[in-house]
């Protein structure tokens, strides 16, 4: 998996309030526009934190992210899937 690629994705979405809007809607519709392997479009579907965490993705990138696609009542439990992951 490429990091700058998740992390593209990932800047363009908190970047973009439209794109960030779509990916509500249908995150297939927008992570189809990206070349993705499936397993970076499965982790940016899933939205999957843990394993961006191993990855070495930029955590504040992805809590930017994250409350630009959940709003700030998102943040607990963004907090939660953080604090879930064992060292």
């Amino acid at each position: 998996m490429s990091v700058y690629t998740i992390e593209r994705v990932l800047w363009d979405l908190q970047d973009s309030d439209e794109k960030a809007a779509l990916y509500r809607e249908q995150p297939n519709e927008i992570l189809n526009q990206y070349n993705l392997t499936t397993d970076e479009h499965s982790l940016l579907s899933d939205m999957d934190i843990e394993s961006m965490v191993s990855l070495g993705i930029d955590q504040m990138l992805m809590s930017m992210t994250w409350q630009a696609i959940n709003g700030p009542q998102g943040i607990p439990e963004y907090m939660q899937r953080l604090n879930s992951i064992k060292s």
